[in-house]
């Protein structure tokens, strides 16, 4: 496994497809990493807690940190 790859690229990762509603809705909450859906904020934040390394979501929070200073 390389050193980029998240805990969803592992084999036993759970299929966002399969526990996520398909069908669109004004209510639904969007993973800021991957195209990941949910009905709640609570489920995205434990998408994020069992699908992401801490790595990747750091520095996806550095990178927009970063965006909002320079504003």
């Amino acid at each position: 496994m390389s050193d980029h790859s998240t805990t969803a690229d592992r084999p036993t990762a759970v299929d966002p497809s399969t526990t996520a509603s398909q069908s669109a809705t004004a209510e639904q909450t969007t993973c800021p990493l991957c195209a990941y859906t949910a009905e709640t904020r609570n489920a995205i934040s434990t998408h994020l807690l069992t699908s992401h390394r801490k790595r990747s979501i750091s520095e996806l929070l550095l990178e927009c940190r970063s965006t909002d200073a320079e504003r």
